[in-house]
């Protein structure tokens, strides 16, 4: 089963920030508590792999939309002050196809300098960790990320990419594993209805 992660990282460690955001935006979801910097929230509704407008608008401190779908590609989003301001996405068909090597990368949105500085404040923040954020974000091939899939521990580079800025909740966290959890009683990563 391939992982469809959709989350939201307010740049806050003040939880009621997320649910002010949800409610400005007139939508309902879950908040995480936060850490490293972060105050992780799931929204209702929306297109999945597009950040939702209303939230953005809603959002009085940066925010990064981060979405992973595992084995088909992953994106994100830094939006500031109601505006996208950094755009990455790559995306590939199928990485079992072995016939088909495309990787779609669309980094003109990338700002690296804004991602850096992310990094330093929330993740990683070494002196490597523009390389290995350049490195995520430049996969040559689709073996490339097979290879790398198998010598990371079975992490995606979408998911190692969350991990480089820090975020405290994105594995395996979106709106339709939130509900299939509410429906079984047990919400995963400690999260709250709004």
């Amino acid at each position: 089963m391939s992982e469809f992660a959709e989350t939201y990282h307010l740049e806050t460690e003040n939880q009621t920030e997320s649910i002010a955001t949800l409610q400005r935006a007139g939508l309902h979801g879950w908040i995480f508590p936060p850490g490293n910097g972060w105050a992780t929230l799931v929204a209702d509704g929306g297109v999945y792999g597009v950040p939702n407008p209303q939230l953005v608008a809603a959002a009085e401190v940066p925010l990064l939309y981060h979405v992973n779908a595992e084995d088909h590609g992953w994106m994100f989003a830094i939006c500031e002050a109601g505006v996208e301001v950094c755009h990455y996405e790559c995306l590939w068909i199928d990485i079992e196809n072995t016939d088909e090597d495309t990787i779609s990368i669309r980094d003109e949105g990338l700002d690296m300098n804004k991602v850096v500085c992310v990094a330093a404040r929330h993740g990683a923040g070494g002196p490597d960790t523009e390389e290995a954020l350049r490195e995520l974000l430049s996969p040559p091939d689709r073996e490339w990320l097979r290879r790398y899939y198998l010598t990371h521990a079975f992490t995606s580079v979408g998911a190692a990419f969350g991990d480089l800025l820090g975020l405290p909740h994105h594995r395996w966290i979106a709106a339709h594993y939130l509900e299939r959890d509410e429906r079984r009683g047990s919400l995963r990563g400690h999260a709250a209805r709004v």
